[in-house]
């Protein structure tokens, strides 16, 4: 089910947590075609999953038809600087091992707690180092380790489609978001949609008065659409 013992997953090749964008882009599509025979296959998901979709398809242009991004993590500034200070007072007193081992032991934790291992989590995928977690910022003094920092931005599809917006022609593109979005998402996703539309590359885009979470409605307008697109 692609879950990790962070409980989140960026659906990136991880030395920390596992080959999921491998496994994804060529295990389970050459089973699906072993199965079904040669056809389209497109992506979709929200939140994390909406960031795999997008991840994915960049990375693999000639296997995935399309796909469905519906607040995916975008602008990383935005969307995981905030938490950084948070994370950073939580772990400030222990190693990052130890704060792991400590979270993993209880079953309550408080939301500044959450915050912080949906942090490691982010690390785990963005900034492994063989099995280890790098994390972009200072447990000693809270400051960013730029070299670990920009390894994150790598990531980051709006980073990412300055230069690799030509992958997406031609593909069906489906961008929904809720413009109340806790971690400030809809600001990336619509950067994302501007850059899109500055290079004329067709796609859908839609904001909705909604936040981050209990957003799966929005498939009633995205599978109808990608389905409309598709004829």
């Amino acid at each position: 089910d692609t879950m990790t013992k962070f409980g989140g997953n960026q659906f990136v090749d991880s030395t920390a947590i596992g080959n999921y964008k491998s496994f994804i882009a060529l295990d389970l599509v050459n089973y699906i075609h072993e199965l079904y025979g040669d056809r389209d296959i497109y992506l979709f998901g929200k939140s994390s999953g909406g960031f795999g979709s997008i991840s994915i398809v960049m990375d693999y242009p000639d296997t995935f038809r399309g796909f469905i991004d519906i607040s995916g993590d975008s602008y990383f500034p935005y969307c995981y600087m905030p938490d950084f200070v948070t994370a950073y007072m939580v772990m400030k007193d222990n190693t990052l091992d130890s704060f792991i081992e400590k979270y993993r032991e209880e079953f309550i934790h408080s939301q500044d707690e959450l915050t912080a291992y949906n942090v490691v989590a982010m690390a785990a995928s963005y900034s492994p180092n063989g099995t280890k977690i790098e994390l972009p910022f200072s447990l000693d003094t809270g400051e960013i380790i730029e070299d670990i920092w920009n390894k994150w931005l790598k990531f980051d599809p709006v980073r990412r489609l300055i230069d690799e917006t030509e992958k997406l022609r031609g593909k069906k593109i489906i961008l929904q978001t809720g413009n109340r979005d806790e971690y400030k998402i809809n600001i990336g996703m619509n950067i994302i949609h501007k850059i899109l539309e500055r290079n004329k590359i067709e796609h859908y885009y839609r904001e909705y008065p909604s936040g981050h979470f209990n957003i799966n409605y929005f498939y009633i307008d995205s599978f109808p659409e990608i389905l409309k697109m598709y004829k």
